[in-house]
């Protein structure tokens, strides 16, 4: 799926911020890209912890040998 164009992703950006395209557009070009970096930011973060949080619970499903069982009581 494609990601968002420019002006699309500035608008998901300014609604998170709880701003509306006018007040976004009268933001300084510094501030709007420092909050479009920050969101995007957060967002990748989001995106990795929930991919970290399906591997970890793919991994506890997955059934343990018994050699690895013991590699694990042992602290191997």
């Amino acid at each position: 799926m494609p990601g968002f164009d420019q002006e699309f992703l500035e608008l998901k950006t300014a609604k998170a911020w709880g701003l509306t395209p006018r007040c976004w557009r009268e933001q300084p070009a510094d501030d709007r890209a420092l909050m479009v970096a920050f969101d995007l930011f957060c967002n990748t973060r989001d995106a990795y912890r929930e991919e970290w949080k399906e591997e970890k619970r793919a991994k506890k499903d997955k059934p343990i040998n018994p050699y690895e069982a013991m590699k694990q009581q042992m602290g191997l």
